[in-house]
């Protein structure tokens, strides 16, 4: 009976062969890639739903400050939001103006000649939901599938 177990321990395998190591290897990093490009596409539907949330909240505090002032902050043509197109909102309406969650964009003001009416605008990185203002207004481009506009 003793000599049976020996013979049995000499034909046990004592690991993995690298051929099955690799196809382990393989497996992962296919799913790895799956879950990586599924992560992606929910990072930029995520930013964009952010730049929906900007851009209201940008609106909300426009009409806040035409209440208050009766006229909307006026600008020449389509300018980049920040503090010297539109720092009369902060502190008071706004406490910070909001920034483009993404690397290298904006969001954008355009206003009429007679500050009577506006124009927030952002670059979506897909397509812009079909609720926004569809036309060119104030000098910002509102037109193309990833413009995002909203006027009153």
């Amino acid at each position: 009976m003793i000599k049976f177990l020996r013979q049995k321990r000499k034909f046990v395998k004592q690991g993995f062969t690298l051929v099955e190591l690799l196809i382990v290897v393989a497996i992962i990093g296919i799913l790895a890639t799956v879950v990586l490009i599924s992560l992606n596409d929910a990072r930029t539907k995520a930013r964009d739903v952010r730049r929906l949330a900007d851009v209201r909240q940008v609106a909300l505090a426009l009409e806040l400050y035409y209440n208050k002032v009766g006229s909307y902050i006026s600008a020449s043509n389509c300018v980049i939001i920040n503090e010297s197109s539109l720092g009369d909102l902060t502190p008071d309406i706004m406490s910070v103006l909001p920034n483009d969650p993404g690397v290298a964009g904006d969001y954008y003001y355009g206003a009429a000649s007679n500050s009577q009416d506006y124009v927030v605008r952002a670059v979506m990185e897909g397509n812009a939901p079909e609720e926004g203002y569809p036309n060119d207004l104030y000098g910002c481009s509102c037109e193309a599938v990833t413009d995002y506009c909203l006027a009153p």
